[in-house]
C-alpha cells in the first residue's frame, strides 16, 4: 500500500519524508526494506534491522533513526550530516560516523556502546556518561576541548590527536593500552 503524506502511526511507519526528511536516507531505507517510498512497514518489520549502513550517500540528517530500535551498528561515514542523535537506539554497540561534519553527537542513551568511530568532524564536546562499556573510541581530528573518560572503564583503544585537549585524565581508564594523543593542546595527562 503506498501512502503519499500518512504521517508515521504508532504500528506502523511509512517509508516517506515525514517519518524519514532526508531522501537519500529515506531511499537507503526503501532498498534494505525492498519496498518502495511511500510504503507502509510494520514496526516489526523495522525492529528486524539490526545493522545499517549509509556512508557517502550525501545523507544530511539520519532524522527517523529512532524508528530502528533495535539496531546495533550504525555506518553512515562520509556523508553532510551535521547533528546526529542516537538516543532511540539503545541497543547500539557500533557507530562509525566519520568524515561528516558533525558539531552535536548525542550517544547519551547508548549503554551498550563499544565502539564510537567519530574522526574528522567538527566536534566540540562529547558526553560519553552514558556509555559505560565503551572500549574503543577514535575521536582525531575535531575541536575537542576535553574529554570526561570518568565513566568509561573499559576503554582499551583511545585516538584523540588534532583535538584542543588540555587535560587529560585517564585515571579510570585502567584497560587502556592504545592511547594517540599527538597534536592535541595537552599540557597535562594524567
Amino acid at each position: 500500500m503506498l501512502i503519499k503524506n500518512m504521517p508515521c502511526i504508532r504500528s506502523t511507519v511509512v517509508l516517506n519524508a515525514t517519518c524519514f526528511p532526508d531522501p537519500a536516507f529515506c531511499a537507503a531505507l526503501c532498498d534494505l526494506l525492498h519496498h518502495q517510498p511511500g510504503t507502509k512497514v510494520t514496526r516489526t518489520e523495522l525492529r528486524r534491522i539490526t545493522s545499517l549502513r549509509v556512508s557517502d550517500l550525501g545523507i544530511e540528517s539520519l532524522k527517523g533513526l529512532q524508528y530502528l530500535p533495535a539496531l546495533t551498528e550504525l555506518w553512515c561515514c562520509s556523508n553532510r550530516l551535521t547533528h546526529l542523535d542516537t538516543s532511540g537506539n539503545p541497543a547500539l554497540t557500533t557507530l562509525v560516523c566519520e568524515y561528516n561534519q558533525l558539531e552535536r553527537l548525542n550517544v547519551r542513551n547508548n549503554p551498550a556502546l563499544r565502539t564510537l568511530v567519530c574522526n574528522n568532524n567538527l566536534l566540540s564536546r562529547l558526553d560519553l556518561s552514558g556509555n559505560p562499556h565503551l572500549t574503543e573510541l577514535l575521536c582525531e581530528n575535531n575541536l575537542l576541548v576535553g574529554l570526561n573518560l570518568t565513566n568509561n572503564p573499559q576503554l582499551r583503544q583511545l585516538w584523540c590527536s588534532c583535538n584542543r585537549i588540555k587535560t587529560l585524565n585517564t585515571r579510570a581508564n585502567l584497560r587502556l593500552r592504545d592511547l594517540q594523543a599527538e597534536r592535541t593542546d595537552e599540557r597535562l595527562f594524567v
